[in-house]
């Protein structure tokens, strides 16, 4: 019970209190401390002045610091966007591409095995020569996989490309912003 008046005592004077540079009188009374402006009503009552001291005021220096490092965190939140959306965006362009192709490469490779199962054991003329046939059927399945990669990697490459260019504008217009956020940091200190 006396923790709450004590708690309660503290709120009131926070919610009342007066502007820096003013007196505070705190009583004691029957039911605990009270907080006022004026003196104690009560003669021989303990009483006890305050003097509120004004807030220092900030340093400049403190400021800036603060407002450099605001920035500086502002700034590395943007990059990790424009970094997230970038990665989002060669995914998206690459999406359809990438499982189109690797379906593709699985096929070749599939036929490339049931190629290799076949080859002949037979060493006499006939046996080679349809071996190297199969090989020649492997060496055009094999061609076409490389292709095919190559076709992913150009379109990852262009995606990149355009991505890049996408956050490169974005990153244009964010520099833009932010240096308008520090024109007002500097125009307002």
């Amino acid at each position: 019970m006396r923790g709450t008046r004590w708690i309660a005592g503290i709120w009131i004077v926070t919610l009342a209190l007066p502007a820096a540079g003013q007196t505070i009188y705190k009583c004691q009374t029957a039911q605990g401390p009270v907080y006022a402006q004026q003196p104690c009503a009560e003669p021989g009552g303990n009483m006890t002045t305050l003097e509120l001291q004004p807030d220092p005021a900030p340093d400049p220096r403190d400021l800036a610091r603060g407002a450099a490092a605001e920035a500086a965190s502002d700034e590395a939140l943007r990059q990790n966007r424009l970094t997230r959306d970038e990665s989002r965006c060669v995914d998206s362009m690459t999406a359809g591409q990438g499982s189109q192709s690797s379906r593709k490469i699985a096929a070749y490779q599939r036929q490339i095995s049931a190629l290799r199962a076949q080859r002949s054991h037979y060493l006499d003329l006939a046996g080679i020569a349809y071996d190297n046939g199969i090989d020649a059927k492997v060496t055009g399945l094999q061609s076409r996989i490389d292709r095919e990669r190559g076709i992913m990697m150009n379109n990852l490459t262009n995606a990149r490309a355009i991505c890049a260019q996408r956050r490169a504008d974005a990153d244009a217009a964010g520099d833009s912003t932010t240096n308008h956020r520090r024109r007002e940091t500097q125009n307002s200190g």
